[in-house]
């Protein structure tokens, strides 16, 4: 890991978008493939009309994908619930990982996104 800078960017979002809709398909084949191409790592949490997403990794591809995460039109009301460095990631093997809730997380942190949709059924 040596003198190499990392990020975290924590944030909810609301969509327009159903459930159902194949874009939904296409905002995370988007993501996966930025995220192998940036070498970052994200787990984002889909509950009705909101997302929440932590984004973590070297910091400059990490600032840039939120960057564009703001302008992307299929997102909207975007905040800033963390933007802060970090000493390591903790996402490594997470490249991207999603999941559809009844509900956000009050709080998201470096628990994956699995373990929370383990015990909230959607």
């Amino acid at each position: 890991m040596g003198s190499r800078r990392y990020h975290r960017v924590v944030f909810e979002s609301s969509t327009m978008l159903s459930d159902s809709s194949i874009e939904n398909l296409d905002i995370l084949r988007e993501a996966m493939r930025a995220n192998d191409r940036d070498g970052i790592a994200s787990v984002m949490i889909k509950a009705g009309p909101r997302f929440v997403q932590m984004i973590e990794g070297p910091a400059q591809p990490v600032q840039a994908a939120y960057a564009r995460i703001r302008e992307d039109r299929r997102h909207f009301r975007v905040e800033t619930l963390i933007d802060m460095p970090i000493v390591s990631p903790s996402l490594q093997e997470c490249r991207c990982s999603a999941c559809r809730c009844r509900r956000v997380p009050k709080r998201m942190g470096s628990r994956s996104c699995r373990t929370y949709c383990a015990r909230t059924p959607s």
